[in-house]
């Protein structure tokens, strides 16, 4: 097996990495797979590999899912909880929730005889909000069948859902997937300060710290929220909104949202309060530099819905309420929705006063509430209260990582992913060529591929 470009190794040390290889492999078939135990719910992901290099960007490949999480999809969460409830309620999949039996609002824990404010800061998801939840309950019928979505709003992005309902989502999705409870991404409690990654240590003061995200990238194959990168807003204390448009090895939705390498190759000024779009990106999420009608549900957009549309409307062929047709808004990554429709909690927090990790998360994307266009770039970070909202402009999109290694994400770490590391292999001496998409075997990000990234390797090899 040939190693490629692996200059400055004698033949004997290829020799032996080849051997070391090999033997990882051979563990790779004795290992069982992950049974499913029951049908997972549908959601369906892109790629957004690692090798498609962006400057300073996450430089490993992950899942995200094409269109905003639906209020079909949430629906089927919350009447597969009930029946755990009632059924096995030491199921991770139902833990640490709680159905108000007076009127079906999901809460982390009893919240009976429980304040205002208590009551919101332990909410996952209220059916009992008007006119904004579109989730109701209908005790009339069966346990499984209880929760259901008013008429025509089925595909539509799912609103009023808290960032705790947002994370329990992805612990059930994970589940329900097939994956061990051991790969949930968020740890749960029946407080809103026990709800944090679980890669974590001290999250209330420092969020997550690169190590940490290294690990949730590394480590955990559920699904979760995207990750934003940051700790901080980054426009000084007290600033709720600002426009970050700055990469880091671990900006997902801001590379799977706005880099394209088709995109103007310079720096330029963006709509945003001092934005400045970087070159390879874009300053709207479906690959533009300005926003029109057809482009995106913004308020007044001249769709033929009150709030949110059904997720990828926007998809050339629908019409507006005057006839023009919406414009094809699949973006680069061939991704939905990622300026209008509804804002989508990201895994961050902020750490800025007043702001804080146990109340706030950041969101990211427009929404159909605002229509001034630069609320809607790819770049502007909010701070929003991780709380129950009550509003449908905020909902959520997945991720899921594939790990460090496995470069085409097919979940599998074979010899198809050796050989791309194997051609990337530099040595301690010579420099990584930039835009290749080798930058992605850097694991240390020391501009070299060598055997200390291989040795991150084939860790992973061990643990597929």
């Amino acid at each position: 097996m040939p190693v490629g470009a692996a200059s400055g190794m004698d033949s004997e040390r290829r020799y032996a990495v080849e051997r070391i290889v090999v033997a990882l492999a051979m563990l790779l078939l004795t290992l069982p797979a992950v049974a499913a135990e029951r049908t997972p719910l549908p959601v369906e992901t892109v790629v957004i590999p690692g090798t498609d290099y962006e400057p300073g960007g996450p430089t490993y490949s992950f899942h995200m899912s094409r269109y905003e999480i639906t209020n079909t999809q949430y629906c089927a969460f919350l009447n597969d909880a009930e029946v755990c409830l009632q059924t096995t309620p030491d199921d991770p999949r139902c833990t640490n929730m709680w159905i108000d039996p007076a009127n079906a609002d999901v809460y982390m824990e009893d919240v009976t005889g429980c304040g205002s404010t208590d009551k919101l800061d332990r909410t996952l998801y209220k059916t009992s909000d008007l006119p904004d939840s579109k989730i109701k309950y209908d005790a009339g019928q069966p346990v499984g069948g209880r929760y259901y979505v008013l008429s025509g709003l089925g595909d539509h992005p799912v609103g009023t859902v808290s960032w705790f309902g947002a994370a329990k989502f992805c612990n059930w999705l994970t589940l329900n997937h097939g994956l061990p409870a051991a790969d949930v991404c968020y740890h749960e409690g029946g407080t809103k300060g026990e709800w944090y990654p679980v890669t974590a240590v001290t999250w209330t003061t420092n969020g997550l710290l690169p190590a940490e995200r290294l690990a949730l990238v590394r480590d955990y194959r559920g699904f979760r929220l995207p990750m934003d990168g940051q700790n901080a807003g980054g426009a000084g204390p007290g600033v709720a909104t600002t426009w970050n448009n700055t990469t880091n090895p671990y900006s997902e939705w801001y590379k799977a949202a706005a880099f394209d390498p088709a995109a103007p190759d310079s720096d330029r000024s963006g709509p945003g309060d001092g934005e400045i779009v970087p070159a390879d990106h874009w300053t709207f999420g479906f690959g533009d530099d300005a926003c029109a009608n057809a482009d995106a549900n913004l308020l007044n957009s001249l769709d033929p819905f009150l709030e949110t549309t059904p997720v990828g409307w926007y998809d050339g062929v629908n019409l507006l309420t005057d006839g023009t047709p919406t414009n094809d808004t699949r973006n680069h990554y061939g991704l939905y929705d990622l300026c209008g429709n509804g804002s989508e909690w990201l895994t961050d927090t902020t750490l800025e006063s007043p702001w804080g990790a146990v109340n706030y998360r950041v969101t990211r994307g427009g929404n159909f509430a605002n229509n001034d266009t630069k609320y809607a770039t790819t770049s502007l970070r909010v701070v929003t209260g991780a709380r129950y909202c009550a509003e449908n402009s905020i909902t959520l999109r997945v991720v899921r990582s594939a790990g460090y290694g496995d470069f085409n994400a097919d979940d599998v770490m074979d010899e198809t992913d050796y050989l791309f590391w194997s051609a990337a292999l530099t040595g301690p001496v010579n420099t990584v060529i930039p835009g290749n998409g080798h930058e992605a075997c850097d694991y240390d990000a020391d501009t070299h591929v060598d055997l200390r990234d291989f040795a991150i390797f084939q860790q992973r090899f061990a643990h597929p």
